[in-house]
């Protein structure tokens, strides 16, 4: 079953992530693995391979880094 699974990295909570998986099914759900899921908050597993285009921490690493930028000049 391919999937795609949006998921914060436990070091960095501002920035939904996402990966594109090919997953186990028990009784139709997927099965991730302990070590994929290591160090992640799950947020959601979609069904099929989904093209994330913009995601709310998109903009917040934006702001964050122009700022720094301005701080150096």
């Amino acid at each position: 079953m391919e999937v795609t699974v949006l998921y914060y990295d436990e070091e960095q909570l501002t920035k939904v992530q996402h990966a594109h998986l090919t997953a186990q099914q028990n009784n139709g759900r997927p099965l991730l693995t302990s070590e994929f899921r290591e160090g992640k908050v799950i947020v959601a597993v979609i069904e099929g391979h989904v093209n994330v285009l913009n995601t709310m921490g998109d903009r917040w690493g934006s702001a964050e880094q122009m700022a720094a930028e301005a701080e150096l000049k």
